[in-house]
């Protein structure tokens, strides 16, 4: 949730929305940014190691790699979009724990 929320504030022109909703499955946070936003090229890449869109010396690619790594050992995910102010938003979902389903 770190690097979701750092990047969007590296990410933003003015404003940084952080929301939180309770899903059937689980919690869905969400940290969008009105920032440039992701090129459709660059979509399919944004959870390679090593890929970054900052600019040499600012960025080293771990970041959304590490991030997607975690969510997906911990049954969750990462979900990308744009926006309507063209920024990007990231989704973290993580299921709820099997322990607490029925508490």
């Amino acid at each position: 949730m770190t690097n979701l929320l750092q990047n969007a504030f590296q990410a933003a022109r003015a404003r940084v929305v952080v929301s939180c909703e309770i899903c059937p499955d689980g919690v869905r946070y969400c940290f969008e940014d009105d920032g440039p936003g992701i090129s459709d090229d660059d979509y399919p890449h944004l959870f390679e190691p090593f890929f970054t869109t900052k600019p040499v010396g600012q960025g080293t690619g771990l970041g959304l790699a590490v991030a997607h790594a975690a969510a997906r050992d911990h049954g969750g995910a990462i979900e990308v979009f744009h926006t309507d102010s063209g920024g990007a938003r990231f989704c973290l979902l993580l299921p709820q724990r099997e322990d607490t389903a029925d508490a």
